[in-house]
């Protein structure tokens, strides 16, 4: 029972945008059943230059940050799984400490650096700051993966005289993709949906990402509730098919990424 009543508590608004988006006018209406259905909101936004544009944006920078993210997190997350050095648990429970920080909290200085170098209105000026948000569940996340998988592995292809870095890279590496399909998500829907850092360091038309574009859409006195609901549509679509494509490696990486060996 409670279950079922978390799950229309999940999935009733999302029908409830799915049948907004498909009614025409800007007048919100709460209803399950519309009278009259029309793709005008979706032909709109995929015809709108500057809002295709904005989903370029977003998958440019979403793409790049979950490579870097995927990248420095397995990385680390071996170091911290493999390596035994002084401070090596004050470090980690530092690098999980920066998750506890709420974003605002980062937005002035974030915004004074940026500047200063010259990365506002800038793909880097995104990427960048999004691995500090990222990067620490990540790490932790690919260093109870590596826990899992036998060190043994790594000597046996040692003492055959590959180099640490190619025992990483040929036989540790390979065995977690589960846990890089985790990741990957993680860091992909994270940059994807975040907002604040994109309206905030953001601000020319042509560089704005797709969550920061449909802010546009909500008007001091109304909202275009037909256009804001159809790009939440659109926004789900590449977050739901990542998911789909990485499903199994996705339940795989959070069961396995969970069990020391």
């Amino acid at each position: 029972i409670i279950l079922i009543a978390y799950s229309l508590f999940v999935i009733v608004p999302i029908i409830w945008v799915l049948v907004t988006s498909l009614q025409p006018g800007e007048t919100i209406r709460f209803t399950l059943l519309p009278k009259k259905i029309t793709f005008s909101n979706y032909g709109y936004l995929l015809t709108n230059l500057l809002m295709l544009r904005s989903i370029g944006n977003s998958l440019l920078v979403s793409i790049c940050s979950m490579g870097l993210s995927v990248l420095v997190s397995s990385m680390a997350g071996y170091a911290f799984s493999r390596y035994r050095f002084k401070g090596r648990n004050f470090l980690m429970s530092l690098t999980l400490a920066l998750f506890m920080i709420p974003i605002v909290v980062n937005i002035i200085p974030l915004y004074s650096i940026l500047q200063r170098i010259g990365w506002l209105n800038t793909y880097q000026g995104l990427i960048v700051p999004y691995q500090a948000l990222i990067l620490p569940l990540n790490i932790f996340l690919m260093k109870n993966f590596f826990d899992t998988i036998p060190a043994q592995l790594e000597e046996s292809a040692l003492v055959d005289g590959c180099s640490r870095l190619g025992a990483f890279t040929k036989v540790t590496l390979p065995l977690t993709w589960p846990g890089l399909a985790v990741a990957s998500m993680f860091a992909f829907r994270f940059a994807w949906n975040e907002f604040i850092f994109a309206i905030t360091f953001i601000s020319g038309k042509n560089m704005r990402t797709f969550q920061a574009a449909l802010y546009w859409f909500l008007g001091l006195e109304r909202a275009n509730w037909g256009y804001l609901t159809a790009g939440v549509v659109i926004g789900m679509i590449p977050v739901v098919i990542t998911f789909l494509i990485f499903q199994r490696q996705f339940i795989e990486g959070l069961t396995m990424g969970g069990v020391k060996g």
